[in-house]
């Protein structure tokens, strides 16, 4: 049996924390409380409650999340970024990480912190010369060759950094739709939609991190063609904007 349940005045049982009720009092029986379990379960508060609070999991898929401080009978859990990774949204607790830039012989400006990305030094300019030309002939030229032939020189691979804009950018329906339609398991969508039931925003950047991972180097091109098809015109020009 667990600590002794105290009666207040309005008759109403109160728990010590840490622990929940199993039965009423009775005519027959007193209040009996149990403990919340060790490691999965946390009461911090003083309560009449007949369940304990579910310790919060630092493991979810893709998350790039580690525990900071373990659950406790009196404490949830509290979870930060893993190492080489950083939380694009600034905000405690933070629900998902990017991993943090790599810099290459430029070198880093500012290095990859807890809420924020690395900064890197700036790379030399390279002087280009550039025929002027007309509004009137850059649209023709549009009209001419199709928008992802115009823009195939300049997309890259979706990186990490640009995933939670391109994401803002897209929204929750769209990602769904895309990721149903190109062989993304409706299993791996319905976990991302049980880890994230109240984020549409981290939901869309946790599914279009699973899309990178499939495409690979053709993620880019793969999400642009498949807009396109969708005729998703002003997402399409948003997304083609964001990997200039």
């Amino acid at each position: 049996m667990g600590p002794t349940a105290l009666m207040d005045e309005a008759a109403a049982y109160v728990l010590q924390v840490s622990y929940r009720l199993e039965a009423d009092c009775t005519g027959q029986s007193q209040t009996r409380c149990e403990a919340c379990i060790k490691g999965k379960e946390y009461q911090s508060q003083a309560n009449s409650l007949k369940t304990c609070e579910p310790c919060t999991s630092c493991d979810q898929p893709n998350a790039n999340l580690e525990v900071d401080t373990k659950c406790t009978a009196v404490s949830d859990a509290t979870c930060k970024c893993k190492e080489n990774h950083y939380c694009p949204s600034g905000k405690k607790p933070c629900k998902i990480c990017e991993p943090c830039q790599v810099c290459g012989s430029e070198g880093i400006k500012v290095e990859c912190s807890a809420t924020n990305n690395t900064i890197c030094n700036d790379k030399p300019s390279v002087k280009l010369v550039v025929q002027p030309v007309s509004w009137q002939k850059a649209l023709l030229l549009l009209c001419v060759y199709d928008i992802t032939t115009f823009y195939r020189s300049i997309l890259n691979q979706v990186k990490g950094s640009h995933i939670p804009e391109i994401a803002g950018k897209i929204g929750w329906k769209t990602m769904k739709n895309l990721a149903m339609t190109n062989n993304i398991s409706n299993v791996k969508i319905e976990d991302i939609e049980q880890n994230y039931p109240n984020d549409s925003s981290e939901r869309t950047n946790a599914l279009l991190r699973e899309w990178e991972e499939k495409e690979g180097r053709n993620a880019s091109q793969k999400l642009v063609d498949c807009l396109k098809k969708m005729k998703e015109k002003k997402k399409l020009e948003e997304v083609l904007e964001i990997l200039k």
